[in-house]
């Protein structure tokens, strides 16, 4: 992503791939209310979103990512400066 003059970069997290559907819509659902509810810097929401994804793809995921999956995945997600 990049974000003014800086690029970042955020490497998921290791989760079971359990379903491929939805993961985009995930991270685009969850950057996009990450960054309308909060004051954030961009790679933050990102790291959203990110998170969003796999939480939608893992083990625990019965349906769309909820928040509480995807809180617990924000730990795990790594940003890298380009």
């Amino acid at each position: 992503m990049v974000a003014g003059h800086q690029g970042f970069f955020c490497h998921a997290p290791k989760v079971p791939l359990h379903r491929k559907i939805g993961a985009g819509d995930a991270l685009a659902g969850a950057f996009t209310l990450s960054l309308a509810f909060s004051w954030r810097w961009a790679e933050q929401d990102l790291k959203w979103g990110i998170a969003g994804a796999a939480a939608t793809v893992g083990p625990e995921a019965a349906t769309f990512c909820g928040p509480c999956e995807t809180k617990a995945l924000l730990p795990q997600c790594r940003l890298e400066n380009c």
